[in-house]
């Protein structure tokens, strides 16, 4: 995918056929609602795509697929997803990035899957973060930083 203006924030938008979808429960419950207890976080940064799931402590644990942390193609991120919201494997999907990023992933979503969003985190992504080797320690720690704060 393309490189964006500033090589080391993410901003980048792919050339993807929009998909429009219903927008899921904000998250503000109205009644009595189950806490979520299966949450996973999408990091988005220039076309690379990070899976983590949300534990409930607060941290979030890497979900790599099959031995690299990042996602070889949107196509297998999709598909992943897909066939987990079919397995009924996660509750609330998060995605986090910049605008541009978060519009990106939305859009590639099936509308199943895109059922399942709950927020959408514009927060200042570093490529150099999705590039650090198998453990993404940085990235991991900058994501649980948003949820902390």
């Amino acid at each position: 995918m393309g490189q964006g203006k500033d090589a080391g924030h993410c901003g980048t938008t792919p050339s993807l056929v929009p998909m429009q979808a219903p927008k899921a429960c904000s998250g503000k419950c109205m009644g009595s609602c189950a806490k979520a207890s299966r949450v996973w976080v999408v990091a988005a940064c220039e076309g690379m795509l990070s899976l983590f799931e949300k534990k409930k402590d607060g941290h979030l644990r890497l979900m790599p697929q099959s031995d690299h942390s990042l996602f070889p193609s949107l196509e297998v991120f999709r598909d992943m997803l897909l066939s987990a919201e079919e397995r009924n494997l996660f509750d609330q999907l998060i995605i986090v990035g910049s605008g541009n990023d978060i519009a990106w992933v939305q859009m590639s979503l099936p509308s199943i899957v895109s059922k399942r969003i709950v927020a959408e985190i514009q927060y200042p992504l570093v490529v150099g973060w999705f590039r650090q080797g198998e453990a993404l320690p940085q990235l991991t720690q900058a994501l649980e930083n948003v949820f902390t704060v």
